[in-house]
């Protein structure tokens, strides 16, 4: 189960259940990059669809309701995508009794294109600088991925 953490891939189910998190790769809120854990609520959703998605393939995408998003799961590649921004993450599933490293993913998604009657929230100026540093990150991931990919 460790050795699929590392690698990306979710733990396998087991009774008892798995603990699901997400990993941050940009500066949100104030919090640190790294892997945090769902709110209970979605958690134990993710958990519930991971276990009909492992008895049937094509249930592999689903849509995660947290307190205050919505996320479009894709079990497959182990990736959330917020359906209004767009913003992608990794996530990765720890089974019970488990201890995932803190290593951050292998690949970074790149942000996909938000739902199309999404509007964006009117922002301070404080609130600007948060999203121009933001978008910086996410261009330093892109530019770091073509430069692999090349």
């Amino acid at each position: 189960a460790e050795a699929a953490a590392k690698e990306g891939r979710p733990a396998p189910v087991k009774a008892g259940g798995g603990k699901w998190q997400y990993y941050l790769h940009n500066k949100v809120d104030g919090k640190k990059l790294g892997w945090y854990d769902y709110e209970k609520k979605a958690g134990e959703n993710m958990e519930k669809y991971f276990g009909q998605f492992t008895r049937d393939a094509a249930l592999n995408v689903r849509l995660i309701q947290s307190d205050y998003f919505k996320y479009e799961v894709d079990f497959s590649a182990m990736i959330q995508r917020n359906v209004k921004s767009g913003m992608r993450r990794n996530i990765r599933r720890i089974a019970e009794g488990e201890r995932a490293p803190p290593v951050p993913p292998k690949k970074i998604p790149a942000p996909a294109e938000p739902a199309p009657d999404w509007k964006g929230a009117e922002s301070s100026e404080e609130d600007e600088e948060d999203e121009s540093s933001e978008d910086e990150g996410e261009a330093e991931v892109e530019a770091e991925e073509e430069a692999e990919a090349a």
